[in-house]
């Protein structure tokens, strides 16, 4: 009966009150509520009225309720930082994986699948879909097609590679980043995977790499900055492109196509395009991807 009088008088002092755009709405207490903005009452009077030990029941609930939701949030942005993985070999990569880096210039010239990226790729797509991830056939496999010391080589490298995937993967299901965040991430991983000249050989840079980087930074700073107006937006761009694209401008420009163009545009006069109809829009946009194309726009 005691114990029944206490949860009783503890759920009577816990008052919910739930507001959204003013309206109040009941609801039993959960503590999912703190995880919408959503505000918790608790009723002072009743809590006064009632005994010591009922009192301090109630102040250990909600003791073990603060440190439960903020033991959830640090795990959550732990679990966010967990990329990359630290594996990197298996029992049968780890020998040659140490010795990977003295073999670098033999990878490029001592007859190995050229682009070896291609390669790995292929071979991730058989040990995924034909042989239903045995990783003992994916290794026989490379050692039938190459019985020297390159199976090994490729062995070490398919390893890293599919654990690289395995991270990546996890990265585009991330949904709390954006799109320059992944990129920027994506690139943590490679290098935390493959490292200086190795890199290079897996990943070779490309200059329509540069132009992917310029737009994806462009759209988060628009989406995080959706007040700033067209000459600030086209300030603040002009610099982040200066640097993306250095000294290499010239071979960089060739990659930007002329959607990309116009994409760029479009998110530096959004608040001037929102006012316009669809036909000005277009003269607009026409009238401005002429100055960009004539190299006019960025001086």
């Amino acid at each position: 009966m005691h114990d029944a009088s206490l949860s009783k008088n503890f759920w009577q002092a816990l008052s919910i009150g739930v507001r959204w755009d003013n309206k109040k709405l009941t609801t039993s207490p959960s503590t999912s509520l703190f995880f919408f903005g959503l505000q918790v009452r608790i009723d002072i009077k009743k809590i006064k009225r009632m005994k010591n030990r009922n009192r301090i029941f109630i102040g250990v609930f909600l003791l073990l309720l603060a440190i439960s939701i903020t033991v959830y949030f640090l795990f959550h942005k732990k679990q966010k930082d967990q990329l990359p993985s630290k594996d990197m070999t298996d029992t049968k990569s780890e020998i040659a994986w140490k010795s990977l880096n003295d073999r670098i210039e033999a990878i490029q010239t001592g007859g190995y699948p050229i682009p070896i990226r291609q390669y790995l790729d292929e071979i991730h797509g058989k040990e995924r879909f034909e042989w239903g991830n045995d990783r003992d056939q994916t290794y026989n496999y490379i050692r039938k097609q190459y019985p020297d010391e390159r199976s090994s080589v490729l062995y070490a490298l398919y390893v890293a590679y599919s654990f690289y995937l395995e991270d990546i993967e996890a990265l585009e299901l991330d949904s709390s980043r954006t799109g320059y965040e992944k990129l920027k991430k994506r690139e943590e991983i490679r290098d935390h995977f493959f490292r200086g000249k190795l890199k290079e050989i897996i990943f070779p840079p490309h200059p329509s790499q540069k132009v992917e980087e310029f737009v994806l930074f462009a759209e988060e700073y628009v989406q995080k900055q959706p007040l700033t107006f067209s000459n600030e937006r086209k300030r603040k761009f002009q610099m982040i492109r200066n640097e993306i694209f250095k000294s290499d401008s010239y071979e960089v420009r060739k990659w930007e196509t002329t959607k990309t163009k116009k994409q760029i545009l479009t998110l530096i006069f959004q608040r001037e395009l929102s006012l316009m109809g669809d036909i000005e829009k277009t003269h607009f946009l026409e009238a401005q991807l002429r100055e960009e194309e004539a190299g006019h726009f960025w001086n």
